[in-house]
């Protein structure tokens, strides 16, 4: 997905990635499946600058530099009909750690979107008590919030929840990890 190409590149670019844990995997897959490593990697790369023009150099870059790897935590997603069970789930890389970037599988504006989807990625993170800066659509924080759930301001600036471009959206997720 685009917007997790941006963040990691990102975090690649500032040297997050090597001191820090990070689960990343860019493989062909699904549809993909048929593409040949590089002209995928090439799709990926012109998709991310598409809707992150922002973040074009870092993206650029993080592809010139990429090797057919990836930035894994050490976890099976071990699934039965579907289902990620809690034993694939890596509570000890939580407890070792101080927060987490979770990059939910939608990124939307906030503008005109139908619902904010929240998904076991960020699930997990308030499973371990983990605080957390999320990736995902705009409003997830305040949907959590309506939900009960406590955020982390004003330890964590989270006006990258509120509604804008991606762009903008991306900058400010970046700026509240930084």
């Amino acid at each position: 997905r685009p917007h997790r190409i941006a963040l990691v590149s990102h975090l690649n670019d500032c040297g997050l990635c090597s001191a820090n844990w990070v689960s990343f995997t860019l493989k062909p897959a699904g549809r993909h499946n048929d593409q040949s490593h590089t002209s995928y990697y090439e799709s990926c790369k012109k998709e991310a600058i598409l809707y992150f023009d922002s973040f074009a150099d870092s993206i650029a870059a993080f592809f010139d530099s990429f090797e057919e790897r990836s930035f894994c935590i050490p976890e099976s997603q071990g699934n039965r009909n579907g289902v990620v069970l809690a034993s694939s789930t890596p509570w000890l890389q939580y407890a070792k750690s101080k927060f987490s970037i979770v990059t939910e599988s939608d990124f939307g504006s906030g503008v005109g979107q139908q619902e904010t989807r929240i998904t076991e990625k960020t699930l997990k993170s308030i499973a371990a008590g983990h605080p957390f800066i999320v990736a995902g659509s705009a409003m997830t924080l305040a949907h959590l919030r309506e939900l009960g759930l406590t955020t982390f301001t004003p330890w964590i600036n989270e006006e990258y929840d509120k509604p804008g471009s991606k762009n903008e959206r991306m900058l400010r997720i970046c700026t509240s990890i930084l």
